[in-house]
């Protein structure tokens, strides 16, 4: 489809070309689509919102890597357009763009034949328009051969990953439809276990079912096996936890100690933390919360996360000396800027200025090493420091 914008639509503040970065041009949508067929080029579009955080990461680190910015380039006309603003809501509307950053590529026709949805680093970017200018890899042919009815392994197996890449979900139904064809005892392969791990994260999943009763057969990709089913029973405990029905809570359970026997305690745990925390639950909330991370959680940013939510809601002096000894659990499993701070804030509410002021010195140089926003601890200090006088 060729979709039209009448006027010249220009480049926001903030959002403009850099002399080193992807030259993006000033034209109207109609001048970019005659200048791509008079020069026999694709068309790049990155479509954006001014709110959009992973958007002005790309523009800044992205579309400024001098590689990226060569390839583009030479190889692409290259248009941007605010989604939100203008001619840009119906241009979105008309290519289903629905997230943000994404990264249309048009043909020199003007056809859309490739999709890129949510932050890349440079070089997965760059493999994307490299894939978006072979029609082996454009994610319209492969759909195309696909609904045609190939389904050979490498048609299906390319038409999951350019699915993934554009953030359609059905990149797990081709994906399921992939491995179904194999015998289960081949899941475990490289290329197989690949695919399941960005898939399959469904619980009830029959894969799922078979990678968490085979652990054996998935040992050698430790730590990624053990990341894998944190992720996906964490997934299934989150959507328990919104629902705050008791008997879904109930059923997860059951479901968790079928997988897990030998380790149905920290799973068990893991999920009333979840659930009660979410809810309104008061007492019940701080019980899960030490049974859960006192005893199971390994996790510094979970820790260090509910450690500083106790900092801003609570005040009594035992639930936050429980909170102190969490972000510290926190620190011993990685120490960061953000665990710092956390224990700095915990330490002046307890009353502990001196020891606060410490850690919070500590954080600020970990901070500015890692050129990080480091105005609250900066606050906390001027404010330890006025108290002193």
């Amino acid at each position: 489809m060729t979709f039209v914008i009448k006027p010249l639509f220009l480049l926001a503040q903030g959002f403009s070309s850099t002399p080193t970065g992807i030259q993006f041009q000033k034209y109207s949508w109609i001048e970019v689509l005659k200048h791509a067929k008079a020069s026999n080029k694709y068309i790049f579009v990155s479509v954006y919102a001014e709110w959009c955080a992973p958007c002005k990461k790309m523009h800044q680190e992205v579309f400024t890597n001098l590689s990226v910015a060569n390839f583009f380039n030479n190889n692409f006309v290259n248009f941007r357009i605010n989604a939100e603003e203008g001619e840009g809501i119906e241009f979105s509307s008309v290519f289903e763009v629905d997230a943000y950053p994404s990264a249309l590529f048009f043909s020199p026709e003007g056809k859309l034949v490739h999709r890129l949805v949510g932050y890349f680093d440079a070089e997965a970017f760059l493999q994307g328009a490299k894939n978006a200018l072979n029609p082996d890899y454009q994610l319209v042919t492969l759909k195309n051969k696909y609904e045609s009815g190939d389904r050979s392994q490498t048609v299906m197996r390319q038409y999951v990953y350019a699915l993934l890449n554009a953030g359609d979900s059905k990149a797990s139904s081709v994906a399921r439809e992939l491995l179904q064809q194999q015998t289960s005892s081949r899941w475990h392969e490289p290329d197989n276990w690949a695919l399941i791990q960005k898939t399959e994260l469904d619980i009830n999943s029959p894969v799922f079912d078979f990678v968490a009763k085979n652990p054996h057969l998935f040992a050698i990709y430790e730590p990624e096996y053990s990341h894998y089913i944190h992720l996906v029973t964490g997934r299934a405990m989150f959507k328990v936890s919104r629902s705050q029905q008791l008997k879904q809570l109930q059923l997860l359970k059951q479901v968790l100690k079928h997988y897990f026997p030998k380790d149905s305690a920290r799973y068990l745990a893991r999920a009333d933390f979840y659930f009660y925390t979410m809810g309104n639950h008061d007492e019940k909330k701080y019980a899960a919360s030490a049974r859960y991370l006192d005893h199971y959680c390994n996790d510094w940013q979970e820790l260090n996360e509910i450690a500083w939510s106790y900092y801003e809601q609570e005040t009594s002096l035992d639930k936050l000396q429980k909170a102190l000894q969490w972000v510290e659990k926190s620190i011993q499993l990685k120490e960061t800027y953000s665990n710092l701070e956390t224990k700095a804030h915990l330490l002046y509410k307890l009353g502990r200025s001196k020891e606060a002021l410490e850690v919070a010195q500590k954080a600020i140089s970990i901070g500015r090493l890692q050129k990080l926003d480091t105005s609250l601890v900066e606050e906390l200090i001027s404010i330890i420091r006025q108290t002193k006088r």
